[in-house]
């Protein structure tokens, strides 16, 4: 029988390894303790395991490989891109008064972590945003930064190393200059519409048909649900989830308290239309909901439906990138930073399986037409014989 694993073990086993390393197993230990009951529940695991993942970043160049956060391309000039910096500041000074900072601090509680300078941090967040030319910025996106300051209380650096981490493997979509195929809020409707309609058809309908926006729910996926709860501890217990996830899955625990919440009024006689739906999926408190169900809901539905969450993930992947990097196979993904050198190897293996399989496709080939000339060849002959 395996040895059920505590927080103290764990966080002994992080802290045994190198600053900038965490190994695949304590990483699936990890993943293990924040699909159950309750998460991870440890501020200090988290602040050293977060730092570890992106030291590792670090190391594998993730930034400097990454297509997706070109701030400059070749059609922009520098008034252009100076104008885009001072429209990032302007939104961010605007988010500083209303981040989640001022919700925790008329709830203050003895458990409560509070050692944030919001003068300091809007100075960080500046000079990041005008040192880095990567990022633009989406009101909201301040809200995780806050939750990392709080759990690095005055350790600002590290919290940018996180908070950096974090937007390249979450949230590059929402803080890249590039996008796609129109908008990216408009993208992220139709990727969360083909994932509710993947978990219920009968709702789902309702979005892929009549086109209902989900635009109210796209704080839940942007800023990870930070904006809209004003107590850490569900925020913390959601983050751990999804920092040892693959981005959908923020994506997937939308789907569920949208459907959730729909089912309800069917149930109660009450007929979906627009009318009803927008102001029903503003009017509840998501901190009411019960997040440890809806994670484990999420765990196993991704588990049972990876193939189908796959197939969405290549459909869209033209919109959006924060869904999750597929390497087109099918059947597997690149995920975390962990596991992504295994995957790189195999990524190669991939690749040098798709250069001898397209060799082998052409050799067949090759070897066909000569089989179908000689038959003709032979024809021929016998036939002017």
């Amino acid at each position: 029988m395996e040895k059920e694993i505590t927080a103290k073990d764990l966080l002994k086993e992080i802290k045994e390894q190198s600053i900038d390393n965490l190994s695949i197993e304590t990483f699936k230990k990890l993943q293990k303790l924040s699909e159950q009951k309750g998460g991870i529940n440890s501020l200090e695991i988290q602040r050293q395991s977060f730092l570890r993942l992106a030291n590792m970043a670090k190391r594998f160049n993730i930034y400097k490989n990454n297509p997706f956060i070109l701030f400059k391309n070749d059609n922009s000039d520098d008034s252009e891109l100076e104008q885009s910096y001072e429209n990032a500041i302007l939104t961010l000074e605007k988010d500083i008064p209303r981040c989640i900072y001022n919700q925790f601090i008329k709830n203050k509680t003895d458990n409560q972590i509070y050692n944030l300078n919001l003068e300091l941090l809007e100075n960080k967040m500046k000079i990041f945003l005008k040192d880095s030319k990567n990022y633009s910025y989406y009101q909201g996106v301040l809200d995780v930064a806050v939750y990392f300051f709080l759990l690095y209380k005055k350790q600002t650096n590290k919290s940018i190393e996180i908070f950096q981490y974090y937007l390249e493997v979450y949230l590059k979509d929402y803080i890249t200059s590039i996008q796609s195929n129109g908008d990216v809020f408009q993208n992220t409707v139709i990727v969360l519409s083909d994932f509710i309609y993947l978990i219920n058809p009968n709702i789902g309908k309702f979005f892929l048909e009549d086109n209902v926006p989900l635009c109210m729910c796209l704080s839940w996926i942007i800023t990870s649900f930070c904006h809209d709860i004003n107590k850490i501890k569900i925020i913390q217990r959601i983050i751990d989830y999804i920092f040892f996830h693959e981005p959908c899955v923020v994506f997937i625990m939308v789907s569920f308290i949208i459907i959730d919440k729909l089912d309800n009024m069917i149930k109660n006689g009450i007929e979906l239309n627009h009318e009803i739906i927008l102001p029903s999926l503003s009017q509840f408190k998501v901190e009411l909901i019960d997040f440890d169900d809806i994670i484990f809901r999420t765990q196993k539905f991704f588990e049972k439906n990876e193939k189908e969450i796959r197939k969405i993930q290549i459909k869209n992947s033209k919109l959006m990138c924060l869904i999750g990097n597929v390497n087109f196979k099918g059947s597997e993904s690149i995920v975390n930073l962990p596991i992504l050198k295994d995957n790189l190897l195999k990524n190669d293996v991939f690749n040098n399986n798709s250069k001898n399989d397209l060799i082998k496709h052409y050799k067949n080939i090759y070897t066909g037409t000569s089989l179908v000339l000689i038959i003709c060849i032979v024809l021929f002959l016998l036939k002017k014989n």
